[in-house]
């Protein structure tokens, strides 16, 4: 996509109504259950936002949602036909459960010619891409997006407790607190693990050169 201004389509979903929209959208009737999105106030630094997906509780594998453009929206993520070049940065995420590497959705904040601020493209690679320098970015953004469940105890329709714990990690080292509170940063690589961790926990991504 060509590097232009602003994009020009935004929308935004807060409040209860904007919850129960996106329920529907993507599961496809109607539930109880909320998705939360903390618009920060301004100041020097924006903080992170703040956001957690309670729905998305299936089992892997977890494919791309067929309304992705409208978790974009539900998450405070920007989307239209443009991308935005005032910060753009790529990162990677793995995921693991029980040991074996499931799939991240490829395509991710991509609806035909209609791309969000944040989006997947194969092999789990992320790419941040946006008009606003000081915006920041959350790993719960992207779940949201992808309609995966993701808090300190839940992984999708994965329960966290004492013999399955949930492990965040970032450049290889153990992170601790909320997953979905991981920013996203260059070259980020993050890795979470339900269950029993893989032989090798990944420390970096070789990114291809210029990225």
């Amino acid at each position: 996509m060509a590097a232009r201004r602003e994009p020009i389509r935004r929308r935004s979903w807060t409040g209860p109504a904007a919850a129960a929209g996106l329920a529907l959208a993507l599961s496809g009737g109607c539930t109880t259950e909320r998705s939360s999105v903390a618009v920060p106030p301004k100041g020097h630094e924006a903080p992170l936002p703040t956001v957690h997906y309670s729905f998305g509780t299936q089992p892997p594998p977890w494919t791309k949602p067929l309304n992705v453009l409208g978790g974009a929206d539900a998450a405070g993520l920007a989307s239209g036909p443009v991308e935005g070049t005032a910060r753009h940065f790529y990162g990677h995420l793995d995921v693991f459960a029980n040991g074996r590497p499931i799939k991240v959705a490829t395509g991710l904040g991509v609806d035909g010619k209609f791309a969000s601020e944040v989006r997947t493209r194969g092999k789990g690679v992320l790419v941040v891409a946006s008009s606003d320098a000081g915006k920041r970015f959350t790993l719960g953004q992207l779940f949201l997006e992808w309609g995966v469940r993701l808090d300190p105890a839940h992984l999708g329709g994965f329960t966290a407790d004492t013999s399955h714990p949930l492990t965040t990690y970032v450049g290889g080292v153990e992170r601790t607190g909320d997953p979905a509170m991981v920013e996203l940063l260059p070259h980020i690589e993050i890795a979470l693990v339900y269950g029993a961790p893989p032989p090798k926990i990944p420390a970096s991504y070789a990114f291809p050169r210029g990225e």
